[in-house]
């Protein structure tokens, strides 16, 4: 044979093939780098060898894969479509081993690795998802991980919306501490962490920086709302049988008695079950004046009256500029979201609320005792953005140094001057004691993020605070070890002129633009940090540990900002809205991808809180509604056809006033002219659809069997509510219409009480445990 011919090949002899996906195919990667596998939580030392040899099969061992490998392909188990209630790992045989592959591929690495490095695997989302396997991707392969997460089932995964108060003879409902948050580590929190503030010299410090003098009744009057009516006038009561009620600012109204009175009105036309429940509602209505924008219920009040402090802020309607002077003008105004605020009055009222005690861990809203304005803290650093209590436990309360109060704790908040501010905040012990107005000139803790200003903050413990910034970064302060000169509290326009004191531990960016909303997921895992910016992106990042671009993770981006976002311990999971079509879970070890746990109504959600001795999740939107879910079930059970109930508390409506030039005849009710509220209450609970698939039976290629399926279960089954002419709609509604801010109280014996602020300036708390 000539030497030039080239010889003939056996045509049995095929090449070889490769059955995982290189991620890296293409790249200019060095040959000798590879990431290795996990295995049960340990490397796996076979994963570093050769690229040939962990990547090919021999012919006799390729005959033998093929038929597994084919008819995984062909089940569709390597589909890579999305289902939010569809996860696990993948099993390419009968054998139920886990294929996890050798090299860094989209679908078994989170991020590629360093060399000597490790790389942490997720489960591949299959359509033959196990219980166990669902349980194994969101909550850990740990023993105590899976104990805590069915314990947390047994005890609230039963309850529908609201929580339960008592406990049933199978240990069912009632309050209790999440189950990953142990009593050991409880009271490492309440007596250890509270160290450097009850006896080391931090906390000495910081209660002298506090700068305060008490103001008489009519000079502390000038701080609260003065809004241009007087009193607000709501339309309450039964459906169809509202009656007028009038609360003036700074008034409060027991809704209870409201309904009896409008039962007794039409005594004709009311039922047994009305007369009988008008007198159970458990509830305060309060007019504060303003829009209420932020608030939050002091924490360690195992008994007695409880504390909530709010913010309020006059509702403005923006002006079009004038472009022919802006051209003209040499210089304009600075846009206040990214810039500080000029000097202005504002305050924070606290408001106390009476409770009387039923049983061992079960304690009520006391209805014979009005809810009564405790403390006003007059300040001249702008609106008051976001309050926020330091959460973590505390055994004993600290005798504050005036005889007769109280301290109630640390309270955080972001100012409109751009600062970052921590107020130590007192309250009279005895029932009925006249309000006090505090002027506060210097904080026990002010620092300001260089050019640029505070957004929202969280804590992460007793002693570290966290903010974020327009600018995109979060910053992270240590207050036990800041220094003995006091800081900067100027409050100034010009950022350039007034540095930020004291420096935070770690500021880094996380975003790209503005932060939204930041929040933390303590208590167990308190270093990690939960934000939502103008990106559109919800981030997890664990900055103390390693920065933010080497330890992040982010969730599906959204086309919209996501206003808040809140983490839920009990189900090692953040919940957050998505758009202005659902409300999804996101577990903290499948941060990829959220589980759909709910559907407002409709409007955008505005705001959202979930509780610390339940499992229940509160969700306020734009239009007016407050809607309340329970997500273990969803969250936990791997079945598609689980589908929670959602209830609505209560709707709110505002109406403008009437314009003099029109009929007042024609306006009802009474002919009232000045602007007025409806809230409306009693709905019956709703099943929503939450899978995609089901709302597609009301599309025209359905049949009508299933379109009439589809419509049985609500009338929310389907989204052609939004959806016309192949666009997705939103409706617009009135600002003052919005619930502006929801919370849940955190105290065990009180965490049925939920309170709910309304942009009208009227605000509702209620004892909402059944």
């Amino acid at each position: 044979m000539d030497p030039s011919t080239p010889s003939r090949r056996s045509a049995r002899k095929r090449p070889r093939k490769t059955y995982t996906v290189d991620a890296f195919a293409g790249l200019d990667v060095p040959s000798d780098l590879s990431v290795s596998s996990l295995s049960e939580g340990e490397p796996d030392a076979d994963a570093v060898a050769d690229k040939d040899q962990d990547f090919t099969v021999d012919d006799a061992a390729q005959d033998e894969a093929m038929s597994g490998e084919e008819a995984t392909y062909e089940n569709g188990l390597y589909d890579e479509d999305d289902d939010d209630d569809s996860d696990g790992p993948s099993r390419p045989n009968g054998s139920g081993v886990f294929r996890t592959p050798k090299r860094g591929s989209a679908r078994g690495i989170d991020s590629p690795g360093a060399p000597g490095s490790t790389s942490r695997h997720t489960f591949k989302k299959t359509m033959a998802a196990s219980k166990q396997d669902r349980y194994l991707s969101f909550f850990g392969t740990g023993t105590q991980d899976l104990i805590n997460i069915v314990k947390c089932r047994d005890k609230w995964g039963q309850f529908v919306t609201l929580p339960p108060r008592q406990v049933d003879g199978k240990g069912q409902g009632g309050f209790g501490h999440s189950f990953f948050h142990g009593e050991e580590a409880r009271r490492r929190e309440a007596v250890e962490d509270w160290e450097w503030y009850d006896h080391g010299e931090a906390g000495e410090r910081m209660r002298k920086r506090q700068k305060m003098t008490v103001l008489d009744e009519h000079e502390g009057k000038r701080y609260l709302a003065h809004p241009t009516e007087e009193s607000l006038d709501f339309l309450l009561g039964p459906y169809g049988r509202h009656n007028v009620t009038s609360i003036p600012t700074g008034g409060v109204v027991n809704v209870g008695d409201v309904w009896k009175q409008a039962i007794d009105e039409h005594s004709l036309g009311a039922t047994t079950h009305e007369s009988s429940t008008a007198g159970s509602r458990n509830a305060w209505l309060l007019n504060v004046g303003e829009r209420v924008q932020t608030m939050d219920w002091a924490p360690n009040r195992p008994h007695g009256a409880q504390y909530l402090a709010l913010a309020a802020a006059p509702f403005t309607t923006p002006s079009i500029p004038n472009l022919s002077q802006e051209a003209t003008s040499s210089s304009t105004q600075p846009t206040t979201a990214f810039h500080p605020s000029p000097p202005s009055k504002s305050c924070i009222q606290i408001w106390s609320f009476a409770s009387m005690k039923i049983s061992d861990g079960d304690s009520r809203m006391d209805p014979t005792l009005r809810p009564r304005l405790s403390v006003v803290i007059c300040t001249e650093w702008g609106d008051i953005r976001q309050l926020k209590w330091c959460p973590a436990l505390r055994k004993d309360s600290r005798r504050s140094e005036e005889e007769g109060l109280v301290e109630l704790g640390l309270l955080g908040m972001v100012c409109g001057d751009g600062y970052t501010r921590v107020v130590v905040v007192s309250a009279a012990e005895q029932w009925g004691s006249p309000t006090r107005y505090i002027h506060i000139a210097s904080a026990a803790f002010a620092s300001r993020p260089p050019r640029t200003v505070s957004t929202c903050l969280d804590w992460l413990s007793s002693s570290h605070l966290a903010a974020g910034c327009a600018n995109g970064f979060v910053a992270i302060w240590d207050l036990s070890i800041q220094s003995a000169e006091p800081p900067s509290d100027r409050s100034s326009s010009d950022l350039d002129t007034t540095p930020p004191s004291p420096r935070p531990i770690s500021y880094q960016p996380h975003a790209q633009t503005y932060i939204l909303s930041l929040s933390t997921c303590a208590p167990s895992f308190p270093s990690h940090i939960l934000t939502t910016s103008m990106d559109g992106y919800l981030r997890l990042s664990t900055p103390l540990t390693s920065p933010p671009s080497t330890s992040s993770t982010t969730a599906p981006r959204s086309r919209s900002g996501t206003p808040s976002v809140v983490w839920l311990d009990a189900l090692q999971c953040a919940i957050a809205a998505e758009e202005n079509t659902s409300i999804r879970a996101y577990p903290l070890r499948r941060f990829y991808s959220g589980v759909v746990i709910a559907r407002p109504p409709g409007g955008t959600t505005t705001s959202l809180s979930v509780g610390k001795g339940h499992t229940a999740v509160m969700a306020g939107g734009a239009d007016g509604s407050v809607m309340c879910t329970n997500p273990v079930r969803k969250v936990i059970t791997h079945k598609n056809t689980i589908l929670p109930w959602q209830g609505k508390w209560f709707q709110h409506e505002w109406r403008r006033p009437i314009p003099p030039k029109q009929a007042v005849d024609t306006i009802r009710p009474e002919g009232r002219r000045s602007a007025m509220s409806r809230i409306t209450e009693g709905f019956k609970l709703e099943n929503p659809l939450l899978n995609a698939s089901a709302g597609n039976a009301t599309s025209s290629t359905s049949t009508p069997v299933s379109r009439a399926k589809a419509m049985m279960v609500s009338p929310l089954m389907t989204n052609e509510r939004k959806i016309h002419e192949g666009l997705v709609m939103t409706t617009v509604y009135e600002a003052q219409t919005a619930i502006t801010a929801t919370c849940w109280n955190p105290n065990m014996a009180m965490a049925g009480w939920a309170a709910a602020g309304m942009g009208s300036g009227g605000l509702r708390v209620e004892d909402l445990a059944i």
